[in-house]
Order: structure tokens, then C-alpha cells, then sequence
């Protein structure tokens, strides 16, 4: 009987204890399971307008052809684009606007995607993903990965990009 008496202590001081340290954190990071709700969470957070920073933003590139190995890592900025943005709306619409130098010529494009969320990924046009690392305030951090394989050789890219909400 006491055995119980004091389980029950337990379990009210530990229902207790999570209760009051439970509270809907702002930021809000991603953890990859796959609710709805999570979902939906993340597709209100994406909303609006994110600059791209192209100073900060890199490219991790790998390169392994004929046993030669070549590696590369660069900011946005240094490979050439000067601004970047991604528009976020309802319905699963985004438009990506991005403006290069190329040599001393000004190019501006712009893109229309469709967009999915899937656990902390943003699917766009059913097959590229971007990875939500982290989501805080104003700023988000996304993460893509590809591999190529070839016959002769692997091209392998990373993708960081600091993104800040307007």
C-alpha cells in the first residue's frame, strides 16, 4: 500500500512538473515528425516574403571523376547572385525572384513553383527539397542536398541559405 501511496506522489509531482515547464515556444524548430499539425504550423510560419542573404548563404560542391576529386565551397555572392527572395503564399503558390551579375550584366528572373510541406520539408515542383533547419522570428534556415551519380564519376551539392522574413 505504500508502494502505491508513493507512486501516486510521483506521478502527480511529474504530471506537475511537465505541465508547468510545457508552453508553445516561439521560436519554432521543425523536429521532422510527420503530424498535421506540425504541418500546417510550418506552412503559416513560410508565409510572406524572405530575403536570401547571398553574403552569408553558401554552396558546398564535390566533384569525383576518373579518381580525381575536386571541392568547392563559395557564398551566393561570390558565384555570382546579388539578391535573391522567396515569396511564400497560400494555396502552395511561391515565386522565387533571384538577380545575378553577370559580368557586369544585370539578369533578373523569375520563377513560379508549387510548393508542398511534408514533416519539416518544402517540396517545390513535386521533387526538389529544401529542409527547414530552423525557424526563429524573422530568420529561417534551409538545407538542400543532391547526388548525381554518373558512369564515370559523383557530383554532389549543399545548399545553406540563411533566410530573413520582410
Amino acid at each position: 500500500m505504500r508502494k502505491l501511496y508513493y507512486l501516486g506522489i510521483a506521478m502527480v509531482l511529474a504530471f506537475t512538473m511537465l505541465m508547468t515547464s510545457c508552453k508553445k515556444d516561439d521560436p519554432v524548430i521543425p523536429d521532422g515528425t510527420d503530424t498535421s499539425d506540425e504541418q500546417h504550423d510550418l506552412a503559416q510560419l513560410i508565409l510572406g516574403t524572405w530575403d536570401i542573404d547571398v553574403n552569408v548563404s553558401t554552396m558546398h560542391e564535390e566533384e569525383s571523376f576518373n579518381g580525381e576529386t575536386v571541392i568547392e565551397d563559395y557564398t551566393l555572392l561570390e558565384e555570382g547572385m546579388v539578391e535573391c527572395q522567396f515569396i511564400f503564399r497560400e494555396g502552395g503558390k511561391m515565386t522565387m525572384i533571384t538577380v545575378y551579375d553577370e559580368n557586369g550584366q544585370i539578369q533578373r528572373y523569375a520563377d513560379e513553383l508549387n510548393y508542398d510541406i511534408v514533416d519539416n520539408t518544402i517540396v517545390l515542383d513535386g521533387s526538389e527539397t529544401m529542409v527547414v533547419t530552423s525557424i526563429e522570428g524573422s530568420r529561417m534556415i534551409l538545407d538542400e542536398h543532391q547526388t548525381t551519380t554518373y558512369s564515370d564519376g559523383v557530383y554532389s551539392w549543399d545548399m545553406h541559405l540563411v533566410c530573413d522574413k520582410q
